[in-house]
């Protein structure tokens, strides 16, 4: 029985090895302002957006700092295209200025500040179109603070729109977005599924091995 658990997880390194998903996530947060004016930030993966917009100048696949500076007017054309604020009906102009590098969760994220100039009145909606294509999976996580209240949520693929309503800014809403994206996590990845299927495997093992 020992040399079965041992060669399920020899089989199950090199599986979750060859099957690893690389994740791609993103933040995006925003806090309002009086006059009608947000700040915030837009953090992405160098490889993300070097894809996206195009930021590569020699196509070698390696997104060099000085390219990122080099074009950074690309950058900001795609993320004014991507990342489309409204208030109301009227469309919020987007604007970004030089970017910086940041480390979160050990890993190197590109920092593009916003400035977000809303005119209209009524509700803040937010529709964010970026890196889907380069990657379908990729994940905006998005907190957006404004005079009493904060709204943290996921923007995917099949969520491309956020509007803030009462039941949007709801904690219950919330929390229940949460608890379902980290489910959705877990099963969009094969490593993951292995990694519970031989934590199962093995407890029952044990427990037969004691009966």
């Amino acid at each position: 029985m020992q040399r079965f658990i041992l060669f399920f997880f020899i089989l199950f390194a090199f599986t979750a090895k060859g099957f690893a998903h690389e994740l791609s996530n993103g933040y995006l947060t925003l806090n309002y302002q009086q006059g009608g004016l947000l700040k915030g930030e837009l953090l992405l993966k160098p490889e993300d957006i070097g894809q996206a917009a195009n930021l590569d100048s020699n196509n070698d696949g390696q997104l060099q700092w000085g390219e990122v500076l080099d074009n950074q007017s690309f950058a900001e054309q795609y993320i004014a295209s991507s990342l489309q604020v409204k208030q109301g009906e009227i469309k919020c102009d987007v604007a970004t200025t030089v970017p910086s590098m940041r480390s979160i969760s050990a890993e190197s994220l590109i920092v593009y500040p916003l400035n977000v100039s809303c005119q209209g009145t009524g509700e803040i909606s937010i529709m964010y179109q970026g890196i889907f294509e380069v990657t379908p999976t990729h994940k905006l996580l998005t907190t957006i603070k404004l005079e009493q209240e904060t709204l943290t949520t996921v923007i995917a693929e099949d969520k491309r729109i956020l509007t803030l309503t009462p039941a949007a800014l709801s904690i219950t809403t919330q929390f229940f977005e949460m608890v379902y994206q980290g489910i959705w996590h877990i099963f969009i990845g094969l490593d993951h599924i292995l990694f519970l299927v031989a934590t199962l495997l093995t407890v029952n093992l044990a427990r037969n091995e004691r009966s």
